[in-house]
């Protein structure tokens, strides 16, 4: 029986392992992707095999070999990788704002958990005023002066890139 696992977290890094056979001189480890078809990633004498992988659902099994005859496979196992999300938030244009108060709004990404706002004053450098789970985040009391905002959709395996920057004026 093949024994799969990835890391805590679900990171990339995927390993398999199984007992061995007696007379096997190799076993065959397959995978398949999201259901697809099977193809071998292992055919070789030792017990576990370790690669990374992009996310998706990967499926496994294995089968003992000898010079003759390979036997049958075994019990499939299942592992989840999760990627970073691949798409990017684009922001509202949030325009002029008279006051210092305003809402910047962004649109939401398949597999985000959370998002990273970040905002430059005028040509200064970024800084992160938000790690929120919604898709906006409010302002309020702000001097005059310009402002920019980026953000980036994140989950347990990373973040990924960066919105195009929306700039704001405060009068």
């Amino acid at each position: 029986q093949v024994q799969v696992g990835t890391p805590s977290g679900g990171l990339s890094p995927v390993a398999a392992s199984w007992n061995s056979v007696a007379l096997a001189t190799r076993y065959e480890l397959q995978e398949r992707l999201n259901g697809g078809t099977w193809s071998t990633v292992h055919n070789a004498i030792a017990t576990s095999w370790s690669q990374s992988r992009s996310g998706g659902n990967y499926d496994y099994r294995v089968r003992a070999c000898s010079p003759a005859t390979c036997g049958t496979w075994s019990v499939i196992q299942s592992a989840a990788v999760l990627s970073p999300p691949a798409g990017v938030p684009t922001i509202a244009d949030p325009g002029i704002t008279h006051g210092g108060h305003y809402t910047i709004s962004w649109t939401s990404v398949a597999t985000a958990v959370n998002y990273r706002l970040e905002e430059r004053i005028g040509s200064g450098s970024w800084t992160l005023v938000g790690q929120v789970t919604t898709t906006s985040r409010a302002f309020s009391n702000k001097p005059a002066g310009s402002y920019s905002y980026r953000v980036q959709a994140c989950n347990a395996a990373g973040c990924g890139s960066f919105s195009a920057v929306r700039s704001i004026s405060v009068m």
